[in-house]
């Protein structure tokens, strides 16, 4: 059985049909995959640096492209819009409420197999007693979260992806907005994957860049 890492780049919670945009990448782009080297709920990134000075940021959240400033110590991507996500929560009132998490930049200090990734954004209510109260999170200067780190270009190989073969962690969950897919164990077949607590049968394919593509009714997804 074999387990594979995922992402589900939407533009935005509301676009379930975007697709997995992106995959095409310039000659001169460098995919890094930047991930907990442990169990953990700090979620990951796809970043492709660009020879052009721009990057694009890919989370669970989404997807944006920005702009590259560098220095001997980071990299920082200052995105052109923000990547954002609206959740539930409570005031200093306890009324229920919902907040808008805007994410900004990206800082990225890499160091061998590892680098510190830190998020700057804002958290901004809507409603309630504080309505429209914004708070930043993250600096320059903060130390953010260990990643591993490796270049998409150095993944192992899926070769041994051959039909009849398990997967732990396909999910043929679609919920709008759900970060956290409910996962199963499906079944590689020629041409397809067969979920096997639901029996679906979803159409699977390989594009030039490496990535398992489900063809989901309502999105496509990819996997490697």
């Amino acid at each position: 059985m074999k387990f594979l890492s995922y992402r589900r780049p939407r533009l935005a919670a509301a676009v379930a049909t975007a697709g997995l945009v992106g995959l095409s990448l310039p000659a001169s782009a460098k995919e890094t995959a930047y991930f907990p080297s442990e169990y953990g709920s700090i979620g990951g990134y796809l970043i492709d640096w660009r020879a052009n000075g721009t990057a694009r940021v890919v989370n669970i959240v989404g997807a944006q492209v920005g702009v590259v400033t560098s220095d001997a110590a980071q990299r920082v991507v200052t995105l052109n819009s923000p990547i954002s996500q609206t959740y539930d929560s409570t005031d200093s009132c306890d009324l229920f409420i919902q907040v808008r998490q805007d994410l900004n930049q990206v800082v990225v200090r890499e160091s061998g197999k590892a680098a510190q990734l830190v998020d700057i954004g804002t958290f901004t209510n809507l409603g309630g007693c504080e309505d429209g109260l914004v708070v930043p999170f993250g600096s320059l200067t903060d130390p953010g979260f260990t990643y591993a780190q490796i270049a998409m270009s150095k993944r192992p190989s899926q070769a041994d992806l051959v039909p009849g073969t398990l997967i732990a962690g396909f999910s043929e969950d679609t919920t709008p907005g759900d970060d956290t897919p409910a996962q199963d164990v499906a079944v590689i077949q020629a041409g397809s994957v067969l979920f096997r607590s639901s029996g679906n049968t979803v159409p699977l394919s390989t594009n030039s860049d490496g990535w398992l593509l489900l063809g989901l009714p309502a999105e496509q997804r990819g996997y490697t």
